[in-house]
């Protein structure tokens, strides 16, 4: 089976729509959504309404921090333009926008593969998984031999061997990686909707269970488009700079 991992679309119909299309090329069989659906972006209602209908057909999702955040009292923390945005997401979303965000879970799992949107070992904190000590800890927590996790905005993987030192490796688009069953992975696909690698084109990855060859993707989508709708919202400008570059 060939599956699409998305993370941190945040609102963005451009760029997931771009990712879907691409996706439907690659003759992906599964999607897997790692959370962060919402916030930043100005499409709420379009972005949920289309993983809604994904996961009727079958779909994985799990929620991710701004997620929990517009059904919480407070935006678990968030300040500045998170802040803001999420209390003008919250103002566009119906309740059935607002169960199904708060039904999400916060991992999944499948025979060999975990899902979590932030930190393996306590999702609920939202913590980050950007370094090999952090690999490490989601590998002692996590028996499964294929992690995969958002909330990092980069495309990155980690890999270890029994219980040696964890390797990174910072994928090449387009480049096929087999995924060796000697090795446990840990699999960051990037943003959809908002990388922070200093550019704008949208990220995503594709598994094959069967090759077990991961690739990982960018995907130009209409980025001046998205950042000009944030700005009309009358969103944070550095929020539609951020499309705009990659930040």
């Amino acid at each position: 089976m060939r599956v699409a991992l998305l993370a941190d679309i945040h609102s963005n119909r451009e760029a997931l729509d771009a990712c879907l299309l691409h996706a439907h090329d690659q003759r992906v069989e599964q999607f897997v959504f790692l959370g962060d659906l919402v916030g930043y972006g100005a499409d709420p209602t379009y972005v949920v309404e289309k993983v809604m209908a994904l996961v009727r057909k079958g779909a994985i999702a799990v929620m991710g921090n701004h997620d929990a955040a517009i059904n919480a009292e407070a935006p678990l923390g968030m300040k500045g333009d998170a802040a803001i945005a999420i209390e003008w997401t919250r103002q566009q979303l119906g309740e059935a926008h607002r169960a199904f965000l708060r039904g999400l879970p916060l991992i999944a799992r499948h025979p060999v593969s975990f899902f979590s949107h932030a930190s393996p070992w306590a999702p609920l904190e939202w913590g980050y998984v950007s370094t090999p000590h952090d690999a490490q800890r989601s590998f002692s927590s996590i028996d499964s031999p294929l992690i995969c996790c958002g909330h990092v905005h980069v495309q990155r993987l980690y890999h270890q061997a029994d219980q040696a030192t964890v390797g990174q490796f910072d994928p090449t688009e387009e480049m096929p990686i087999h995924l060796s069953a000697q090795r446990r992975w840990l699999v960051l696909p990037g943003s959809v909707g908002r990388p922070r690698d200093h550019r704008p084109a949208s990220c995503y990855a594709v598994f094959d269970d069967r090759t077990r060859d991961l690739t990982y993707f960018r995907i130009p989508y209409e980025h001046f488009s998205a950042s000009e709708k944030i700005r009309a919202a009358g969103l944070p400008e550095s929020i539609s700079n951020g499309i705009l570059y990659g930040t």
